[in-house]
């Protein structure tokens, strides 16, 4: 659909005028000789490390048995490879799906302002916003509605988008009563409205305008000089300077149709447009903006040929067999080419718009929200990235153009990928691949025509783990910073190699340049890392030669190298500088073609299995020779380690420490009981592993002892301690004596009762106390009893009285560390009875049955070191029966 064009006025100090028209416009010519010529390529350095304290060749050297193999390399390589390929090694990947839902995305269109259109917007597109109009113009036209069906990736029967922006929609349209009139009048104030609808976390902001002058860039009536000085009409803010602003400020990142055709109308096809509109093509004048600003060209994903036009001018057209696929339209259909001086900012996307009744309309229009649309979601998923990042992933994952139809089909997919170094003016950088560009950047090189992006600085914040996924090729490198994590999952040739400088950093395959991790950075190698490969740098890596493995690609370790598995390959020299660390995870090694050089580093040999005392060792690095010195070896819970040089191999030897001495002098003696049967079953386990008898259940329990640090072994040791259950029977007892205590005091006032004229009396007593069980190296705890009891007197005869009693009473103990907490209910009937003696003696008694419900809870340790809350309900009789002889002494008592 062919969209009519209004002039709008921008103004000086007198008003100069430009055409804008939804889905640009345009026309104009090219030069034939490159505006920015392809220079000798050199491979960039991102980082440089410091030179050691002491030259890496003044290292005393240990020869490696790989000196031996060096006439035969070549074997050597393969053989190695072979492992390194025939891991089992699982590579990560994101399993998480983004939608958009936690992005907003700007458009600015004509026209959202019918109340019926808004509501139906609303019901399809929930949390969509509509920005009120800032001038009087009016418009009727349903063009920004097509454009926003094309960025939600609207169904064809208009129910629901797959994307699930939550779009902030301004109305710019101008075209009055006429629904045909796409015409639009952008302004300030309606962007500063727009802007002002973002999230503030929402790092990059992107804005699609499907529109844009009929004239192009190098025709503009603007210079470098005199841009900034002007206005849209009705604003009084420069355009040129606000876009700066928010592109350098903001995160702004704008999305232009590039244009159609120039001067066209509904009746004149136009002229061809050799080069971007205007808009578009800001970044020629105002440098700067580049970062931030996408022009998109509008082509078709197959050649079609047009077979007749519709009454509305609407092209009629068929899909041509066995025509080009990704291709610019021919005749008066074709849209705007890129142009030299605007395709280091420019991508290709389909120009369709959503089909309706079979029919769709055709212009750049509508192949700009679909890449705000994969601008917006790699934002979303990568939300650490800059606006300029994000442009560089869409760039540089593109599909080659003008391509053979046999490479249509999913499995053709990598096939078809755009593997170049620079742009084309036709098409730019090539047909956007959004599901290519949600694997992360495609390469690391500069697609900037004014700066360079050439280091690609992944700043990961921390808690953050990001995966790139796709083959990244490049002059460029890597920077990673921030405290996050990156994986690279695939085989990359770029050639600029990474730094380290912060986070984690982990290599799952091929890395083909130098690697340096700096003081605060973390490098991770997986079972099917190789560091070393000569691909060149604008090759993909398709199928792995083990004779392209080099010898002179170096690992620089400042900070700490990780190893997983014993297949890791390092194609060149291992260098661990002072300070470093180098850590091999159960039974980890790497392979060396070069040399390794340790200057006083520290190895770090930890394990998962069971260790027992006799040990095990395992080579953990081999090269072609060991220069320097390891400081420092350390391991990981219980367990000793050791590392020495044997054969030229670097050997670690890991074997079991004693619990009780690891667990050490100042620990609680119940802990050191529980050590001390620990090491009792270790000697058993030991026995059996060395039979062969061992259980996996058996040698799972022990590694999930033997890998606790101390701390952690100490808290468990008062886990598996069982003295809760001994106290909790003291507490019992405890109650048992306060119910004792109240039914004494009751007898000894008897006498009062006995002296009266009653023949029997009722009564009750209410008890409580307080306490503490407590002894030396043990948990101890607070204790409470409360309780009460009632029971009936009767005198059987003058010198006897009887009784029974019935009694309730509740015990609690809280025990300090992981001892836990006992809690006891006590119900009890009690049989008494006093009988007066001659001569001022007497004799009473108590037979007391009790039932009790006790409650121990406790935090328990599994056989994987999880911990677990226990309880245990137990259900007890208490027989018990106390009996006093006494003298009454009148004076005293």
């Amino acid at each position: 659909m062919r969209k009519e064009i209004l002039k709008s006025k921008m103004c000086l100090i007198a008003l100069a005028s430009i055409l804008f028209v939804s889905c640009g416009g345009g026309g104009g010519g090219s030069s034939n000789l490159p505006l920015r010529p392809t220079p000798t390529p050199s491979v960039p350095k991102p980082s440089i490390p410091s030179t050691p304290s002491n030259p890496e060749d003044s290292y005393p050297k240990v020869t490696n048995p790989l000196d031996s193999q060096k006439g035969n390399m070549s074997a050597l390589k393969t053989r190695l490879n072979s492992n390194r390929e025939s891991s089992t090694a699982t590579i990560p990947t994101e399993t998480v799906s983004y939608n958009g839902s936690t992005v907003k995305v700007g458009i600015l269109d004509s026209d959202f302002t019918d109340p019926i259109r808004q509501t139906q917007l609303s019901t399809r597109y929930p949390g969509i916003e509509f920005i009120p109009r800032v001038n009087s113009d009016t418009s009727t036209s349903s063009h920004g509605v097509q454009v926003l069906e094309v960025m939600m990736d609207t169904s064809e029967d208009r129910t629901s988008g797959k994307a699930k922006f939550k779009a902030i929609a301004a109305s710019i349209g101008n075209g009055g009563a006429s629904e045909t009139n796409k015409s639009v009048n952008p302004n300030v104030k309606t962007y500063e409205k727009v802007f002002e609808r973002f999230n503030f976390n929402q790092k990059v902001k992107v804005v699609n305008q499907s529109f844009g002058a009929d004239t192009i860039i190098e025709e503009a009536p603007y210079t470098k000089n005199n841009i900034r000085n002007y206005v849209w009409a009705g604003d009084s803010k420069p355009f040129a300077t606000y876009f700066e602003e928010k592109v350098n400020n903001d995160g702004g990142l704008f999305v232009w149709a590039a244009g159609n055709r120039k001067g066209a109308t509904e009746t004149n096809p136009g002229q061809d447009m050799d080069s971007v509109g205007v808009e578009a093509g800001l970044p020629y004048l105002v440098n700067d903006l580049e970062k931030g600003w996408i022009a998109v060209i509008g082509i078709q994903p197959k050649e079609t040929v047009r077979v007749g036009t519709a009454p509305d001018g609407t092209p009629i057209v068929n899909i041509k067999p066995n025509g080009k696929l990704n291709i610019h339209r021919t005749g008066t259909d074709r849209l705007a080419y890129a142009g030299d001086n605007a395709k280091y900012w420019s991508i290709s996307a389909d120009d369709s718009a959503i089909p309706n009744g079979g029919r769709a309309g055709i212009g750049s229009s509508y192949a700009a929200p679909r890449v705000s649309r994969a601008a917006a979601l790699v934002a979303e998923k990568f939300d650490w990235m800059t606006a300029d990042q994000v442009r560089q992933t869409l760039f540089t994952t593109t599909d080659d153009t003008e391509l053979d139809a046999s490479l249509a089909g999913d499995a053709n997919a990598e096939k078809r990928r755009r593997v170049e170094t620079s742009p084309d003016n036709k098409y730019g950088w090539g047909m956007l691949n959004q599901e290519r560009a949600l694997k992360g950047p495609g390469a690391f090189m500069d697609v900037t025509k004014y700066g360079n992006t050439s280091t690609f600085n992944a700043d990961i914040p921390s808690g953050k783990v990001s995966y790139f996924e796709n083959k990244i090729f490049g002059l460029g490198g890597l920077v990673k910073s921030g405290e996050g994590t990156l994986h690279l999952t695939n085989d990359n040739s770029y050639a600029g190699g990474s730094v380290v400088n912060g986070g984690t950093l982990e290599i799952h395959k091929i890395h083909s340049s130098e690697v340096t991790v700096n003081q605060a950075g973390k490098l991770v190698l997986n079972p099917k890392a190789l560091i070393g490969y000569n691909a060149g740098f604008f090759n993909i890596i398709n199928t792995v030669n083990p004779q392209n493995i080099t010898t002179d690609t170096n690992l620089k370790n400042k900070g700490t190298v990780e190893v997983n598995g014993t297949t890791a390959i390092i194609g060149g020299d291992y260098i661990a500088y002072k300070g470093s660390i180098t850590t091999f995870n159960s039974g980890a090694k790497f392979n060396v073609l070069g040399n390794i050089k340790v200057e006083d580093g520290t190895v770090k040999v930890l394990s998962d299995s069971y260790i027992t005392t006799q040990g095990s060792s395992n080579t953990i690095m081999e090269g072609k020779s060991f220069k320097g010195n390891i400081a420092n070896v350390e391991t990981n819970g219980m367990r000793n380690a050791n590392v020495e040089v044997k054969d030229g191999k670097v050997v670690a030897t890991l074997s079991r420490q004693n619990p009780v001495e690891y667990i050490g002098e100042n620990a609680e003696t119940s802990s050191k009981n529980v050590a001390e049967n620990v090491e009792k079953v270790f000697k058993d386990l030991d026995q059996k592993v060395l039979s062969g008898t061992a259980t996996k259940e058996e040698l799972a329990m022990g590694a999930t002892l033997q890998k606790m640090s101390t701390m952690g072994f100490t808290s468990a040791t008062e886990m598996m301690s069982g003295e809760i259950y001994a106290s909790a029977q003291a507490l019992t007892f405890s109650q048992a004596q306060n119910v004792n205590r109240d039914l004494s005091n009751r007898l000894a006032g008897l006498d009062n009762f006995k002296n009266s004229n009653k023949d029997s009396e009722v009564w009750f007593s209410v008890l409580g106390s307080g306490g503490k069980l407590r002894r030396d190296g043990y948990a101890s705890a607070d204790t409470r009893v409360t309780g009460g009891q009632f029971g009936i007197d009767t005198k059987f005869n003058p010198t006897t009285t009887l009784g029974v009693a019935m009694n309730y009473s509740y015990a609690k103990a809280n025990f300090n560390r992981y001892a836990g907490e006992s809690k006891s209910n006590m119900v009890g009937v009690s049989f008494y009875a006093k009988q007066d003696l001659p001569y001022g003696f007497y004799t009473a008694g108590r037979l007391g049955l009790s039932n009790i419900s006790s409650k121990v809870e406790r935090e328990l340790l599994t056989s994987t070191g999880d911990t677990v809350t226990g309880k245990i309900n137990h259900h007890d009789k208490m027989l018990s029966a106390y009996v006093e002889i006494g003298k009454k002494i009148g004076w005293f008592t």
